[in-house]
Protein backbone atom coordinates (compact mmCIF):
# COMPACT_ATOMS: atom_id res chain seq x y z
CA UNK A 1 0.00 0.00 0.00
CA UNK A 2 1.57 3.90 -1.03
CA UNK A 3 2.12 5.53 1.92
CA UNK A 4 3.56 8.86 0.39
CA UNK A 5 0.69 11.61 -0.01
CA UNK A 6 -0.19 12.24 -3.44
CA UNK A 7 -0.60 16.36 -3.87
CA UNK A 8 -2.52 17.03 -6.81
CA UNK A 9 -2.55 20.58 -8.35
CA UNK A 10 -5.34 21.57 -11.17
CA UNK A 11 -7.56 24.12 -12.39
CA UNK A 12 -10.72 23.86 -13.87
CA UNK A 13 -9.97 26.28 -16.80
CA UNK A 14 -7.43 23.20 -18.22
CA UNK A 15 -8.41 21.41 -20.78
CA UNK A 16 -5.36 19.04 -19.85
CA UNK A 17 -5.83 19.02 -16.13
CA UNK A 18 -9.26 17.40 -16.94
CA UNK A 19 -7.67 14.71 -19.44
CA UNK A 20 -5.09 14.42 -16.69
CA UNK A 21 -7.57 13.88 -13.79
CA UNK A 22 -9.34 11.28 -16.25
CA UNK A 23 -6.14 9.21 -16.08
CA UNK A 24 -5.40 9.87 -12.62
CA UNK A 25 -9.32 8.69 -11.88
CA UNK A 26 -8.15 5.03 -13.29
CA UNK A 27 -5.03 4.71 -11.22
CA UNK A 28 -6.66 5.27 -8.16
CA UNK A 29 -9.24 2.34 -8.92
CA UNK A 30 -6.19 0.34 -8.04
CA UNK A 31 -3.93 2.09 -5.67
CA UNK A 32 -4.80 5.06 -2.72
CA UNK A 33 -2.63 6.78 -1.31
CA UNK A 34 -3.90 9.74 0.96
CA UNK A 35 -4.60 12.26 -1.55
CA UNK A 36 -4.60 15.87 -0.92
CA UNK A 37 -6.47 18.16 -3.94
CA UNK A 38 -4.88 21.65 -4.42
CA UNK A 39 -7.35 23.42 -7.01
CA UNK A 40 -5.67 26.73 -8.16
CA UNK A 41 -5.61 28.84 -11.63
CA UNK A 42 -3.55 31.50 -12.82
CA UNK A 43 -3.97 34.64 -10.89
CA UNK A 44 -1.57 37.68 -9.86
CA UNK A 45 0.11 36.12 -7.00
CA UNK A 46 0.30 32.70 -8.75
CA UNK A 47 1.25 34.02 -12.81
CA UNK A 48 1.37 31.10 -14.96
CA UNK A 49 2.87 30.91 -18.98
CA UNK A 50 -0.71 31.39 -20.35
CA UNK A 51 -0.67 29.20 -23.51
CA UNK A 52 -3.31 30.67 -25.13
CA UNK A 53 -1.60 34.03 -24.75
CA UNK A 54 0.54 32.34 -27.78
CA UNK A 55 -1.72 32.00 -31.20
CA UNK A 56 0.70 28.85 -32.27
CA UNK A 57 0.49 27.51 -28.84
CA UNK A 58 -3.41 27.87 -28.58
CA UNK A 59 -3.57 26.59 -32.09
CA UNK A 60 -1.54 23.26 -31.07
CA UNK A 61 -3.49 22.80 -28.32
CA UNK A 62 -7.14 22.95 -29.90
CA UNK A 63 -5.43 20.17 -32.08
CA UNK A 64 -3.87 18.19 -29.24
CA UNK A 65 -6.79 18.37 -27.15
CA UNK A 66 -9.44 17.16 -29.58
CA UNK A 67 -7.08 14.23 -30.87
CA UNK A 68 -7.04 12.74 -27.23
CA UNK A 69 -10.50 13.65 -26.53
CA UNK A 70 -11.08 11.69 -29.84
CA UNK A 71 -9.36 8.88 -28.90
CA UNK A 72 -11.13 8.71 -25.56
CA UNK A 73 -14.55 8.39 -27.44
CA UNK A 74 -15.43 11.93 -25.66
CA UNK A 75 -17.49 14.89 -27.12
CA UNK A 76 -15.73 18.13 -26.99
CA UNK A 77 -17.76 21.61 -27.04
CA UNK A 78 -14.57 24.39 -26.23
CA UNK A 79 -16.61 27.13 -24.26
CA UNK A 80 -17.04 30.50 -25.55
CA UNK A 81 -14.78 32.15 -23.33
CA UNK A 82 -11.39 31.00 -21.84
CA UNK A 83 -11.66 32.54 -18.65
CA UNK A 84 -14.88 33.45 -15.81
CA UNK A 85 -14.88 34.24 -12.81
CA UNK A 86 -12.72 31.24 -11.54
CA UNK A 87 -13.25 31.78 -7.16
CA UNK A 88 -16.56 29.84 -6.85
CA UNK A 89 -15.94 26.93 -9.10
CA UNK A 90 -12.59 26.08 -7.35
CA UNK A 91 -14.18 26.76 -4.33
CA UNK A 92 -16.95 24.43 -4.63
CA UNK A 93 -13.62 21.59 -5.27
CA UNK A 94 -12.82 22.16 -2.04
CA UNK A 95 -15.65 21.85 0.03
CA UNK A 96 -16.20 18.74 -2.49
CA UNK A 97 -13.05 17.75 -1.08
CA UNK A 98 -14.20 17.96 2.30
CA UNK A 99 -17.00 15.25 1.35
CA UNK A 100 -14.50 12.78 -0.27
CA UNK A 101 -15.99 13.82 -3.65
CA UNK A 102 -13.10 15.84 -5.13
CA UNK A 103 -12.77 13.66 -7.97
CA UNK A 104 -15.80 12.98 -9.03
CA UNK A 105 -17.05 16.69 -8.61
CA UNK A 106 -14.38 18.24 -10.48
CA UNK A 107 -14.34 15.65 -13.39
CA UNK A 108 -17.95 16.86 -13.77
CA UNK A 109 -17.46 20.02 -13.71
CA UNK A 110 -14.72 19.70 -16.40
CA UNK A 111 -17.18 17.71 -18.28
CA UNK A 112 -19.23 20.46 -18.21
CA UNK A 113 -17.18 22.94 -19.26
CA UNK A 114 -15.12 20.85 -21.99
CA UNK A 115 -17.93 18.62 -23.47
CA UNK A 116 -20.87 20.89 -23.20
CA UNK A 117 -19.43 24.20 -23.07
CA UNK A 118 -20.54 25.71 -20.44
CA UNK A 119 -19.94 28.54 -18.34
CA UNK A 120 -18.38 27.20 -14.67
CA UNK A 121 -18.95 30.27 -12.83
CA UNK A 122 -22.65 29.79 -13.58
CA UNK A 123 -24.45 28.72 -10.37
CA UNK A 124 -27.07 26.57 -12.11
CA UNK A 125 -23.90 24.85 -13.66
CA UNK A 126 -22.26 24.18 -10.35
CA UNK A 127 -25.43 22.83 -8.79
CA UNK A 128 -25.90 20.44 -12.04
CA UNK A 129 -22.06 19.58 -10.87
CA UNK A 130 -23.30 18.71 -7.33
CA UNK A 131 -26.80 17.05 -7.98
CA UNK A 132 -24.67 14.36 -10.20
CA UNK A 133 -21.96 14.31 -7.07
CA UNK A 134 -24.86 13.40 -4.64
CA UNK A 135 -23.57 17.01 -2.59
CA UNK A 136 -26.70 19.64 -1.97
CA UNK A 137 -25.92 22.21 -4.63
CA UNK A 138 -27.09 25.29 -1.94
CA UNK A 139 -24.55 23.69 1.08
CA UNK A 140 -22.25 23.37 -1.43
CA UNK A 141 -21.94 26.55 -2.82
CA UNK A 142 -22.65 28.36 0.50
CA UNK A 143 -19.92 26.70 2.57
CA UNK A 144 -17.51 27.46 -0.85
CA UNK A 145 -18.78 31.00 -0.69
CA UNK A 146 -17.25 31.96 2.77
CA UNK A 147 -14.46 33.37 4.04
CA UNK A 148 -13.08 30.28 5.38
CA UNK A 149 -12.82 28.60 1.99
CA UNK A 150 -11.63 31.55 0.55
CA UNK A 151 -8.94 31.50 2.87
CA UNK A 152 -8.14 27.87 1.58
CA UNK A 153 -8.01 28.72 -1.72
CA UNK A 154 -5.28 31.72 -1.20
CA UNK A 155 -3.40 28.64 0.79
CA UNK A 156 -3.13 26.45 -1.95
CA UNK A 157 -2.12 29.26 -4.34
CA UNK A 158 0.69 30.18 -1.72
CA UNK A 159 1.30 26.82 -1.25
CA UNK A 160 1.93 26.11 -4.77
CA UNK A 161 4.13 29.02 -5.33
CA UNK A 162 6.06 28.03 -2.45
CA UNK A 163 6.62 24.28 -4.21
CA UNK A 164 7.31 25.73 -7.19
CA UNK A 165 4.31 24.33 -9.29
CA UNK A 166 5.05 26.13 -12.74
CA UNK A 167 2.06 24.52 -14.41
CA UNK A 168 -1.21 22.66 -14.52
CA UNK A 169 -1.55 19.73 -13.88
CA UNK A 170 0.99 19.15 -11.66
CA UNK A 171 1.42 16.12 -8.99
CA UNK A 172 3.79 15.35 -5.89
CA UNK A 173 3.99 11.91 -4.91
CA UNK A 174 6.47 12.20 -2.06
CA UNK A 175 9.21 13.79 -2.96
CA UNK A 176 8.66 12.89 -6.75
CA UNK A 177 6.76 15.92 -8.78
CA UNK A 178 5.24 15.01 -12.32
CA UNK A 179 4.05 17.62 -14.78
CA UNK A 180 1.87 17.08 -16.75
CA UNK A 181 -1.08 14.66 -17.62
CA UNK A 182 0.94 12.44 -19.53
CA UNK A 183 2.95 11.93 -16.66
CA UNK A 184 0.40 9.97 -14.98
CA UNK A 185 1.64 6.78 -16.39
CA UNK A 186 4.93 7.40 -14.40
CA UNK A 187 2.98 8.48 -11.31
CA UNK A 188 1.57 4.88 -11.87
CA UNK A 189 5.14 3.32 -12.22
CA UNK A 190 6.11 4.70 -8.71
CA UNK A 191 3.12 3.53 -6.88
CA UNK A 192 3.31 0.05 -8.89
CA UNK A 193 6.78 0.02 -7.36
CA UNK A 194 6.16 1.15 -3.69
CA UNK A 195 3.52 -1.41 -3.71
CA UNK A 196 5.73 -4.37 -5.17
CA UNK A 197 3.53 -4.77 -8.16
CA UNK A 198 6.63 -4.00 -10.42
CA UNK A 199 10.66 -3.95 -9.92
CA UNK A 200 12.43 -0.37 -10.87
CA UNK A 201 14.40 -1.16 -13.30
CA UNK A 202 15.01 -0.20 -16.85
CA UNK A 203 12.48 -0.45 -19.52
CA UNK A 204 13.43 -3.24 -22.21
CA UNK A 205 11.78 -0.92 -24.95
CA UNK A 206 11.57 2.39 -24.85
CA UNK A 207 8.17 2.22 -26.88
CA UNK A 208 6.75 0.70 -23.34
CA UNK A 209 4.67 2.38 -21.13
CA UNK A 210 6.62 3.53 -17.86
CA UNK A 211 4.59 1.22 -15.83
CA UNK A 212 5.71 -1.96 -17.94
CA UNK A 213 2.63 -2.58 -20.15
CA UNK A 214 1.26 -1.94 -23.78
Amino acid sequence: MPRDRLDVYFSLRSPYAWLGLLRLSRVLEHYSPPVSWHPIWPRPDLPFVDPVANPAKASYLVEDVGRQVAALGLPLKWPRSVDTDWELPHACCLVAADEGLALPFALDMFSLRFSRGRDLADRSVIADAAGNCGLDAEQLIERASSQATADRLDACHAGARRKDIFGIPFFVYGKKRYWGGDRVEWLLRQLMIDNGDMKDEPLADPLAAPHGSR
